[in-house]
């Protein structure tokens, strides 16, 4: 099976598995939630670990969590494909595979340390609702899926026909992770800016950027006074990273370049409102994320 393919043979037992499962368990899972956090005891609850099987017989990890507001849930799975043994993080819309070998690296490379894919999945796990991902090219591919956690960027195959705005929704595979302390000079800018995005998602407390709350999020953020910094950091490193993307001129179908140019705009007025001057920000140069070439795909 081809790795799309693994990922939709995923999402089909998924959907047929643990969606129904969920929502037939929805009021035992309430009862174990609200209660708690109605009492005050906690403002947030997650239940223990538990093992979904498919009549396939595809194994599914699962985590009920919430608080008196809503109840929510997200499954791991693993299996073996290609002589490794890969994780799949899946919550709802969205599907990202850690490859062995993406694993592998991110134990020499970020953590630097003799650690199980197991173990390494799981500091990754920890993390993983602070990630953010573009698209840009790299050395080795025209197109590449740049997915970042708070401390390891990897890199995965961008499907142009299966792109979402939405950070929610996606099915993407990462092949490989690097980090700044293997990075060359003129990587460093690039990747720094990447590597900032989550800790300014974590400070906020959520991406509010994600499609569809887009404009509901920013605008409760921009009365928040103490998450306006975070939030005016997140932004200008989005704006710089749209407005690269948008300069590189990439192969890329138009409804795409729309997309990138429409969250430019959006992500322009937030940062007047703060008084920011966009005319000034730029990705290449002294002050920017980027030099000139040093992303370009460089063929075989």
């Amino acid at each position: 099976m081809s790795k799309h393919e693994v990922m939709v043979y995923l999402r089909r037992e998924y959907d047929e598995t643990v969606v129904p499962y969920f929502h037939k368990h929805l009021k035992l899972f309430s009862a174990k939630i609200y209660p708690v956090c109605e009492r005050g005891k906690q403002n947030f609850v997650a239940l223990p670990w538990m093992t979904i099987v498919s009549k396939n017989k595809t194994s599914f990890n699962l985590r009920v969590f919430g608080n008196k507001e809503e109840i929510d849930s997200v499954s791991v799975s693993e299996f073996d494909w290609n002589c490794q043994h890969c994780f799949a993080y899946i919550k709802h819309g969205l599907i990202v595979v850690f490859s062995q070998h993406a694993l592998q690296r991110y134990n020499e490379r970020v953590r630097s340390s003799v650690m199980s894919s197991k173990q390494a999945f799981d500091i990754i796990f920890r993390n993983i609702s602070y990630s953010y991902r573009t698209i840009l090219p790299s050395p080795t591919h025209p197109l590449c899926c740049y997915f970042v956690i708070i401390d390891a960027l990897f890199l995965g195959d961008f499907d142009q026909d299966a792109f979402s705005p939405n950070q929610k929704i996606g099915e993407i595979w990462l092949n490989t992770c690097i980090s700044l302390k293997e990075s060359g000079e003129s990587q460093k800018g690039i990747l720094k800016t990447l590597s900032q995005i989550p800790f300014f998602i974590k400070m906020i407390g959520f991406n509010p950027y994600e499609s569809p709350e887009m404009n509901k999020a920013t605008e409760r953020l921009m009365k928040e006074r103490n998450k306006i910094g975070a939030l005016v950091c997140l932004s200008e490193s989005i704006f710089l990273l749209d407005k690269l993307f948008l300069i590189m001129d990439l192969p890329v179908k138009e409804h795409i370049i729309k997309y990138v140019h429409a969250e430019m705009r959006y992500v322009e007025a937030i940062l007047q409102w703060a008084g920011v001057e966009t005319n000034k920000l730029t990705p290449y140069g002294k002050d920017g994320i980027a030099i000139r070439g040093e992303l370009d795909y460089k063929g075989n």
